[in-house]
């Protein structure tokens, strides 16, 4: 790396470390506890989310740069690289050439070994290289996944249109990935597949993704929530040369969808579709759309990938719609 690419990366590593320093105490709690829990309005939610996003950006883009660069571990570089040479050259004479070396010679230079990257740890480029690392493995833990942007960022954006300007959205995101725990199988232990693979152990994972309400223009009250139910089963196949292992999944993910519309405002058209559930109450109508959608491979427990929800909740919402007509029509 150049003294010029390397000093852009410093100052980089510096301004992302300063910008979340400078973040409120809520927009800290977010990316640190990759939860949020909170009741505002769609634009309150946006203009605190903003500067959120700007930040990661700006973070994917530097973590991805700085990855493999030297200068971070370089004081544990120079103490290998003298063990190293100590190793070598002890081999090179005393091995081949069957030259005698004097006990103060692996004294002095172990010392020395021991030594260097000690003064380089404390020397003011070693303490510069060392905070500046420390700033690094702070904004590598802290990220935001992809689905924030992809989902719940335009999610917000369609609500602040379809809300008024101070009504509350009540937000619930989970950021972290899911956690496994152990748990019975309809399979039972030992089982062995027809290529004979072997069942050593099975987990499952419940895990709510995000969920959110909140009352719009037309005094309707939308709730969403977007859940998986996932379950990872573990394979060993035993080999002469090796084991082989793998895993295999079933993941079941729900968008559970509950809509109530106002009497005052709208008429309910009976029909035969069932693809929702209808009740009623005294002044409003009660819809309701659970759909279950299995997702294949592990793309989404892995690496946090959920598939986009947008259009599936839309368009459960514009189905929804379709069932009733305006009272005054």
């Amino acid at each position: 790396m150049s003294s010029t690419t390397k000093n852009e990366v410093f100052e980089a590593i510096n301004q992302a470390h300063d910008v979340f320093e400078n973040f409120s105490p809520e927009q800290k709690q977010i990316i640190e506890n990759k939860k949020i829990i909170g009741k505002h309005s769609p634009t309150e939610w946006l203009s605190l989310v903003s500067e959120l996003m700007k930040y990661d950006q700006a973070r994917d883009k530097l973590v991805d740069k700085v990855k493999n660069i030297r200068w971070r571990n370089l004081s544990r570089n120079i103490g290998c690289l003298g063990v190293g040479i100590f190793i070598i050259t002890t081999m090179v004479l005393e091995g081949f050439l069957e030259i005698g070396i004097p006990v103060i010679y692996y004294i002095g230079f172990l010392g020395i070994v021991i030594i260097a990257p000690i003064l380089h740890r404390i020397s003011p480029q070693g303490q510069l290289l060392a905070t500046l690392n420390t700033k690094l493995k702070k904004l590598e833990n802290v990220n935001l996944p992809n689905f924030f942007r992809d989902i719940i960022v335009p999610i917000l954006v369609i609500l602040r249109e379809e809300m008024r300007a101070n009504q509350p959205l009540l937000l619930e995101v989970n950021l972290d990935s899911p956690a496994f725990h152990t748990g019975e199988d309809t399979l039972k232990p030992g089982f062995v597949t027809k290529t004979n693979y072997h069942l050593k152990s099975t987990k499952y994972s419940e895990h709510v993704w995000f969920k959110f309400s909140g009352k719009l223009h037309d005094g309707s009250a939308i709730r969403c929530e977007v859940n998986h139910v996932a379950r990872e089963r573990y394979f060993v196949k035993h080999k002469r040369k090796g084991n082989k292992t793998k895993y295999k999944y079933n993941i079941k993910l729900t968008h559970d969808i509950r809509l109530v519309l106002p009497k005052s405002e709208y008429q309910y058209q009976p029909s035969d579709d069932k693809t929702f559930q209808y009740t009623e109450t005294e002044k409003a109508h009660v819809f309701r759309i659970k759909s279950p959608q299995k997702i294949k491979g592990s793309s989404m427990v892995a690496g946090n990938n959920l598939p986009s929800s947008l259009d599936r909740i839309l368009g459960h919402v514009k189905h929804i719609y379709t069932q009733v007509k305006p009272v005054n029509a």
